[in-house]
């Protein structure tokens, strides 16, 4: 029996270590930091200097060549269109840096700032398991969640050779092992289904003052309801330059496809 669970951890330490791995290499983009940084704290001066169009030119153009996913970054892009009363661009990437840092203050509440003063009514969620589910997830990005399947790993690694070190006797060490396993692919897990949830069901945010739902994705289409800039919508279909929306208020239609930011 001691045998068998000894073999067992065995087994389940490989597993994490190639399912860890793997998670790096999806999630983890590489870039050289030092270059990122000397090119970002540069457009932060046109930032402080209130020189706001060549800011949000410089954002954008470090966001384009690097491809990469900064809270910071995104953040101060929301704060450079909000200062050029862009409200629905800056209430876009002001929900790009939550998503990267959901707990963060300063991102929640520039947030709700932006939207309130574009007139967009954010309903509350009624509490149900499903909802509760995805507060859940909210809670964390997805780069926390890697960044806590990797540390329950390398712990997993430790109680390993410290398992190795005491004997295989040590039923105690055996149980841990099992525990941090349960812990990794658990958040692992998570993880990977808040990226499907992202990947599958994309969302997106009204730029324009006034965009026009209609019926059929043409020009001339019987129009349902106007969204206000900083609406958040669910993407559901794209086609010839339109996209199919659902609103929160239970709106379904079509808007073209420019008027959208995705998220």
């Amino acid at each position: 029996m001691r045998k068998a669970s000894y073999n067992t951890v065995c087994i389940i330490v490989v597993s994490c270590l190639a399912a860890g791995y793997l998670a790096s290499l999806f999630f983890v983009r590489r870039v050289n930091p030092h270059e990122f940084a000397r090119e970002f704290f540069a457009i932060n001066s046109l930032y402080e200097k209130r020189d706001y169009r060549r800011a949000i030119a410089g954002y954008e153009n470090l966001a384009a060549r690097y491809k990469i996913q900064c809270m910071t970054l995104f953040y101060n892009l929301g704060n450079a269109y909000y200062k050029t009363n862009d409200l629905g661009k800056a209430v876009l990437y002001y929900t790009k840096a939550q998503r990267l840092a959901p707990r963060d203050h300063d991102v929640n509440t520039n947030l709700r700032v932006a939207q309130m003063r574009a007139g967009v009514t954010v309903h509350p969620e009624e509490p149900s398991p499903r909802t509760l589910g995805r507060k859940l997830l909210r809670l964390f990005s997805l780069f926390e969640g890697v960044a806590a399947s990797l540390t329950f790993r390398w712990l997993l690694m430790i109680f390993v050779v410290v398992t190795l070190f005491f004997g295989r006797k040590r039923r105690y060490f055996v149980r841990s092992c099992v525990g941090l396993a349960v812990l990794f692919y658990g958040c692992l897990g998570a993880t990977m289904y808040k990226a499907y949830l992202q990947k599958t069901y994309p969302q997106g945010v009204i730029l324009e003052k006034e965009t026009p739902l209609r019926i059929k994705p043409t020009e001339d289409g019987p129009t349902q309801t106007v969204l206000r800039a900083g609406t958040a919508v669910q993407l559901r279909r794209r086609f010839n330059g339109w996209c199919r929306i659902s609103s929160d208020d239970g709106d379904v239609g079509w808007i073209r496809e420019d008027t959208l930011g995705e998220i």
